[in-house]
């Protein structure tokens, strides 16, 4: 039973990383600086939180810790928005 569950655990979470990948490749160029539904943050604020919060469970895993704070992501990108998003969703 906990490999069924630690399998379909697993498969939820490799759906949601596709899903998040959608999402950041329907965002055009020039929207990122956009504002949205969450009060004062832009879209790349959202990414980075998103982005923050993927790279948290992987290093909870092995005890480390994301690289800044996912309740206060920074307003920027170091590149290409869905390659920031691959450095963490390996």
């Amino acid at each position: 039973m906990t490999d069924r569950v630690g399998t379909v655990g697993i498969e939820v979470l490799a759906q949601a990383h596709d899903y998040l990948r959608d999402v950041v490749a329907g965002v055009g160029d020039g929207r990122w600086g956009s504002p949205t539904p969450c009060e004062g943050w832009t879209a790349r604020q959202v990414l980075n939180h998103a982005r923050i919060d993927q790279q948290g469970y992987g290093l909870a895993l092995t005890g480390g810790r994301p690289d800044s704070d996912p309740f206060d992501p920074a307003d920027a990108l170091d590149g290409d928005p869905a390659a920031e998003l691959d450095k963490v969703l390996v």
